[in-house]
């Protein structure tokens, strides 16, 4: 039974991840940039605490939650491996995601490095402005 929920909080955690906003951008500058390490330690450290923070991706946590019918009945151990299994889905993404930079950034050169960062940084100055208008909003 335990199994299961680390199960579905790998799946959860995985489903959190893929989405590329502005902290998967961010990851994949600083892999791109300065390595495997850089990138993971960008997603799994002071980044992960402003996804988790965001009041939208709490609202789609209790989403996926009810989606995979846990509900409040949990006992500490099952919820131990929920959480267990959230972590270990993100920490797979952000490993595939950096380690999947890296191999681009050996396929694509030096050259593609100048083109890498100024899309990076149009996609950072575009998150910034959507935020920036939601506030005025």
């Amino acid at each position: 039974m335990a199994a299961g929920f680390l199960v579905k909080g790998i799946l959860i955690g995985l489903i959190f991840g893929i989405p590329v906003g502005a902290v998967g951008t961010l990851t994949v500058q600083r892999a791109y940039q300065h390595g495997f390490g850089a990138g993971l330690k960008t997603g799994m450290g002071s980044s992960f605490a402003v996804g988790i923070t965001n009041p939208a991706a709490v609202i789609t946590f209790r989403f996926a939650f009810s989606y995979f019918g846990i509900t409040g009945n949990t006992t500490a151990l099952q919820g131990i491996w929920l959480v267990a299994g959230v972590f270990i889905g993100t920490f797979l993404w952000w490993v595939i995601l950096s380690a999947s930079v890296v191999f681009l950034k050996r396929k694509i050169g030096k050259h593609g490095s100048r083109y890498m960062n100024q899309i990076f940084g149009a996609v950072l100055i575009l998150f910034g402005t959507v935020v920036f208008i939601r506030i005025l909003l």
